[in-house]
């Protein structure tokens, strides 16, 4: 429909001055498109779109009316489109450092700013609140992450059992190295390290196997998953039955 964008703000101002006798421009946010492109756009829909849009006067501006609301509706689409930011890399890896899962191991959560955790917890208070965490377990919470970087950096003993461990080690073998002595700082990262992947991060895994997706894509989960792996070996299962 003739817009276009995005556009520099000097670049916008020479794109009005450049039009400004043939009937207007329309604009929003860094996108732009001459009334009369519109208009060309609409008619060119079709002989029915173009005949209803004749029924509308010109007289009163209320055709013109109509065109800016139709080109803004679609200039609104192109600058929510810019907007758009890939959630996974041409490496099919998470692309934003916002979509990492937070902190749920020991030796992460020591080295994990308080002011960095208890910005985590705020982010979960809603998933909190529906478990019934009360006010004082979170503050709970709280307390025994500053008390595990304490024991940290007082015992040197713990401090080099938690620097041992990597992103190789067991969610149950990095907290086993705790023993039972912070069963709140526990459970809320068990929370967060069962959190139900997102429909990307599996559609991500099920693009890896060059699977198409069935009707159940909206159900997507590391069970479906598993479903598909196991279906892709039933015939090689089949084959080694038969040769025994």
């Amino acid at each position: 429909m003739g817009g276009k964008g995005p556009l520099l703000q000097s670049e916008l101002q020479a794109m009005t001055e450049a039009i400004a006798g043939s009937g207007g421009l329309i604009s929003t946010g860094e996108f732009a498109a001459p009334l009369s492109s519109i208009e060309q756009f609409v008619r060119g829909l079709g002989t029915f779109v173009s005949l209803k849009l004749d029924e509308i006067p010109s007289e009163n501006g209320a055709r013109h009316h109509v065109l800016r609301l139709v080109g803004s509706t679609f200039l609104s689409a192109a600058l929510q489109l810019t907007s758009i930011t890939a959630r996974r890399n041409c490496a099919n890896e998470q692309a934003a450092a916002n979509d990492q899962l937070p902190p749920v191991m020991p030796h992460e959560l020591v080295k994990y700013g308080r002011s960095q955790f208890c910005v985590t917890v705020r982010k979960h208070i809603l998933r909190l609140q529906a478990a019934k965490f009360t006010p004082q377990h979170i503050e709970t919470i709280e307390e025994e992450h500053r008390e595990l970087i304490r024991c940290y950096h007082a015992k040197d003993n713990l401090r080099l059992d938690i620097d041992a461990c990597n992103h190789k080690t067991s969610f149950m073998d990095g907290w086993g190295l705790l023993g039972s002595r912070f069963p709140a700082l526990f459970e809320f990262a068990g929370g967060l390290a069962l959190v139900f992947p997102g429909t990307s991060t599996v559609k991500a895994n099920f693009s890896r196997l060059r699977r198409e997706k069935d009707s159940f894509r909206q159900s997507l989960s590391d069970f479906g998953l598993e479903c598909v792996l196991h279906a892709q070996q039933h015939k090689r299962l089949l084959q080694l039955t038969a040769k025994k």
